[in-house]
């Protein structure tokens, strides 16, 4: 099996016949994702006489060294794994990204994977990363049951709190959301995981990723909102952000339990509330999404490094955990 690049429609054709891809695997949130954050997306393609696998690569020079990824970090492109025709051989296409990496030189290449991992000449580093992810197959008394009785006695007192719930459909609230997103990051003492220009950008491409936003108001003033995908394996919790100020009245609570009530009406078969990380990362938001009933399910991140960028990508991680650790304000 050979690897090479491809072009986005080569790639396209692919996607359109796959029923694991998401809508992480689209272009349109492909491209967006690599703008906001400087890097660049291409498409390598793996051929067995013909195409017969696909996946999407960020490319980013970061300190001077190049490093690439399907996806890479703070890309918030979860689920980007390797889509392959059935039939095909896991660890024939490891070893042909394994090798196509070789070739082009880069000293560090990482690689969601979602299936059994097989035995190649050229291990990589193995990370375990898991998501929470709720099944809305159940009726909504035990979707209700599930969750924490904490989670419930808050999106109780949310709806006696007066919260008016919304749809949004006005491009102006992205601006309002700005708000937000500082008072929720302030409050944490860390940096926001988006930069805020990227809000324009997915309102923007809205029905391409399948994009609702629910929004909570008080007095008529937006204090909290959920921006969702969708697809058709489910939709995915995006991004939330809330005001300091109204924090008690649990209005996050309530927009979670309305999107899931939602969602079921609407066929999803699931409600992905996306990644925690590695072990022990966030543990606030984990918890969160652990009340609402959220179940985790694991999968990896496959990493081939350079000999010598493997000390200096522990030494980052560990500045990364410094300067993004939760401070009292």
């Amino acid at each position: 099996m050979d690897a090479q690049l491809i072009s986005q429609s080569e790639y396209e054709e692919l996607l359109v016949k796959h029923s694991a891809s998401t809508v992480f695997h689209r272009p349109a949130w492909l491209n967006l994702a690599a703008s906001a954050r400087g890097s660049e997306v291409f498409y390598l393609g793996l051929f067995d006489g013909e195409l017969v696998a696909a996946l999407p690569v960020f490319r980013q020079r970061v300190y001077g060294i190049t490093i690439a990824g399907s996806p890479l970090p703070k890309h918030a492109t979860h689920l980007a794994h390797p889509l392959l025709d059935d039939g095909v051989d896991p660890a024939r296409v490891l070893e042909a990204v394994s090798r196509w990496r070789r070739t082009i030189r880069w000293p560090f290449f990482q690689l969601a994977w979602h299936a059994d991992l097989p035995e190649v000449s050229d291990p990589p580093v193995v990370e375990e990363r898991y998501w929470m992810e709720i099944s809305l197959a159940e009726d909504l008394e035990q979707l209700w049951q599930r969750t924490t009785h904490g989670a419930r006695s808050s999106v109780k007192k949310a709806v006696r709190s007066g919260i008016r719930l919304h749809w949004i459909r006005d491009a102006d609230f992205c601006a309002d959301y700005a708000r937000l997103v500082d008072s929720t990051y302030r409050r944490q003492g860390i940096r926001p995981n988006n930069p805020l220009e990227i809000y324009d950008q997915v309102w923007r491409n809205r029905e391409a990723l399948g994009l609702r936003i629910l929004a909570g108001t008080l007095g008529g003033k937006l204090i909290a909102a959920a921006w969702i995908f969708s697809d058709h394996h489910g939709c995915y919790y995006w991004d939330a952000a809330s005001d300091q100020e109204h924090r008690k009245l649990s209005c996050s609570h309530l927009l979670q339990w309305t999107i899931v009530r939602w969602a079921r009406r609407q066929g999803h078969p699931t409600y992905n509330l996306l990644g925690v990380g590695r072990a022990g990362a966030r543990n606030g938001i984990g918890w969160f999404k652990r009340s609402l009933g959220g179940v985790p399910v694991t999968g990896q991140m496959l990493y081939w490094t350079s000999p010598w960028i493997r000390p200096l990508l522990g030494g980052y991680r560990q500045y990364l955990k410094f300067r993004d650790r939760p401070r009292q304000r």
